[in-house]
């Protein structure tokens, strides 16, 4: 698995559009017209991943003081699904972030999804990939999340400290005890 740094003058910008429409629902991208511009301005760091081609990408916000990555965005074509190319990616993930704990966000499991046997499909992934569940949701632009991280214990003030800089208009995060539902956060 090879990753190269996603820029402005990225060469395969249509399969980074074309997987960035297919792999989020709409409501949970950002607008590919707008990707590029919008990444560099939050500080992003967008990484594409190669086994010969294009199989995916991912972003993250990473602030290496505070020892914290947040993967916000990950992505594999779905012909290069189930073959490896996933565990792979978060693998150069960790070697790239290795000062970081890599905090993500997914869809919580809710046995009334209707895409319930996917949650689970994208949890067994992740956790087989070295994440944990972290007890916490994540809440943003009327989505409800959990978070899921490596390496220890989740910092939780860390992420908070990170996530208090992306300025989007909108964006006002709310992360809260899974289990009790309380929070103490904005």
């Amino acid at each position: 698995m090879e990753l190269i740094k996603i820029t402005q003058d990225f060469t395969e910008k249509e399969k980074l559009y074309a997987l960035n429409d297919e792999a989020f629902p709409k409501e949970e991208r950002i607008p590919s017209d707008k990707l590029l511009a919008l990444l560099h301005e939050l500080g992003c760091d967008a990484w594409a991943f190669y086994e010969g081609v294009f199989v995916g990408f991912a972003v993250l916000l990473a602030d290496r003081a505070l020892q914290v990555a947040y993967l916000s965005y990950f992505a594999i074509d779905g012909a290069y699904r189930s073959k490896g190319c996933g565990g792979a990616a978060l693998a150069k993930l960790a070697e790239v972030y290795e000062d970081c704990q890599i905090v993500l966000d997914m869809e919580r499991m809710d046995e009334t999804a209707e895409n319930y046997g996917q949650r689970l499909r994208r949890l067994a992934f992740y956790e087989r990939n070295g994440y944990r569940r972290a007890g916490v949701g994540f809440q943003y632009f009327k989505m409800d999340l959990e978070i899921m991280c490596n390496r220890g214990r989740f910092r939780e003030q860390e992420f908070r400290c990170l996530i208090d800089r992306i300025k989007l208009p909108g964006f006002v995060p709310r992360l809260y005890s899974l289990e009790s539902g309380k929070t103490d956060f904005r």
